[in-house]
């Protein structure tokens, strides 16, 4: 008979919430009970903005969400619809600079405060069912206090997930010496102590390695895509070519490249905008909002809000090409934006604005899913794209797709790799 594992995740994002940051968890625990694993998962009651309560429906059943209360900082009253699942949540609504000070204190960010919640409920569920191992995935890195303390505290085995490094972050207020001290040394502290270590790319891996030398046992699960989402989609004949980019834009994911490399399209091509369009839909900040929104680029882009994780696909699955994005910045080499292997999916040609060695410019080239214009060269990024859109609308090929190397993305194999590590780890 096997063995029947159980496996909790410790996870702040989770579904209902949407966007990129929930897809990696959200699908190991939905892939994981194929495995004969029982999964329990750890998570907030109260979801932070953009939802997608649809997610919820892809879990197996068997899944067991554990929901705890959370204290929510906001700079200002949330809207009455939409925010949460729950109706008891501590919110504080503080004034822009009391809640720019609380970030500055809490560390590692504000959603510390969920941790005296989730450490008491964590423990009660770890005396009930005995886990095998505890899974955690950052960011946020509260997940991985929460996990170092509960293996500390019960011995159970503690698999720490590295989707994203804090220095890649540009916290405004959080880049003090200091703050960066401190995240050194709980990613170090982490990276010691954590029985298995996962990063999302090579690029990833590296840096980890670099922050803790003596680790070199570190797995690389990327992200992935489900296939099906790479069904076939019928296209409408549209009177432009239009160029998708799906995503978050904040101050991690800023637009102003692109629309500097638009800009420049535009410059050498006055009539662009009658023959081309491009869509930025996704979750804003205001000051990305605004840029998006600016009355220069009316003609030529299009800005659509959040939209559930369905409507993503459609979008992507609908455009000519599709627009990614790697900001040219320190410790960007293991940076792969997630939505790049739902591009792939999509199986519209993608152009690429990231520096040359960026692990998601390396897949785009590898898989000949596209062609990478540099960041750090926004006239020649402009150049190329502009070719790149002429030679698809005429119907011509920019590159040629793997469809064996693509297929490797796939989730479930994902998944099945992180079963695998997850017994290599008990083994030992």
């Amino acid at each position: 008979m096997k063995k029947k594992y159980k496996i909790l995740i410790v996870a702040y994002y989770f579904p209902p919430m949407g966007g990129v940051g929930v897809q990696r968890v959200a699908k190991w625990a939905q892939y994981l009970p194929q495995y004969n694993c029982e999964v329990h998962v750890l998570t907030t009651k109260h979801p932070q903005a953009p939802l997608d309560p649809a997610l919820l429906a892809t879990l197996p059943k068997q899944v067991k969400i554990h929901r705890t209360t959370d204290i929510v900082l906001r700079s200002k009253p949330a809207p009455e619809k939409g925010e949460g699942i729950n109706s008891d949540k501590k919110t504080l609504h503080l004034g822009g600079i009391i809640n720019t000070a609380a970030q500055f204190f809490l560390r590692p960010n504000q959603h510390v405060l969920w941790k005296p919640f989730a450490l008491h409920a964590a423990q009660r569920l770890c005396r009930q069912e005995q886990f095998d191992a505890i899974i955690t995935s950052a960011p946020p890195q509260v997940n991985h206090v929460i996990g170092l303390e509960l293996q500390q505290l019960t011995g159970i085995p503690l698999i720490a997930d590295f989707r994203d490094l804090p220095e890649w972050h540009p916290f405004s207020v959080a880049g003090t010496p200091l703050h960066r001290a401190h995240d050194r040394h709980l990613l170090r502290t982490v990276l010691a102590a954590a029985d298995g270590v996962i990063a999302v790319s090579p690029g990833m891996r590296d840096q980890l390695r670099r922050q803790l030398p003596d680790r070199r046992d570190i797995a690389v699960i990327p992200n992935g895509f489900d296939l099906s989402d790479a069904q076939p989609h019928k296209k409408k004949h549209k009177d432009r070519f239009v160029v998708a980019n799906i995503g978050s834009f904040d101050a991690s994911h800023p637009v102003e490249p692109l629309l500097a490399v638009i800009t420049a399209m535009q410059k050498s091509d006055p009539h662009l905008h009658q023959k081309v369009e491009f869509l930025f839909m996704g979750n804003a900040s205001r000051r990305m909002r605004s840029a998006l929104l600016d009355p220069r680029f009316k003609k030529i882009l299009r800005y659509r809000k959040f939209e559930s994780h369905e409507i993503a696909l459609q979008q992507m699955r609908a455009a000519d090409a599709l627009l990614l994005h790697v900001p040219n910045r320190p410790f960007v080499d293991g940076h792969i934006p997630a939505k790049t292997f739902e591009y792939l999916a999509a199986g519209r040609p993608i152009l690429a604005l990231a520096p040359p060695q960026n692990d998601a410019a390396v897949i785009v080239r590898r898989t000949g899913a596209g062609i990478v214009g540099d960041s750090a060269d926004i006239a020649a990024a402009a150049v190329a794209f502009s070719q790149a859109i002429t030679r698809l609308h005429n119907g011509d090929a920019i590159a040629t797709r793997n469809e064996e190397l693509i297929a490797q993305y796939d989730r479930k194999k994902q998944t099945a790799a992180l079963f695998e590590y997850i017994k290599t780890i008990l083994r030992t």
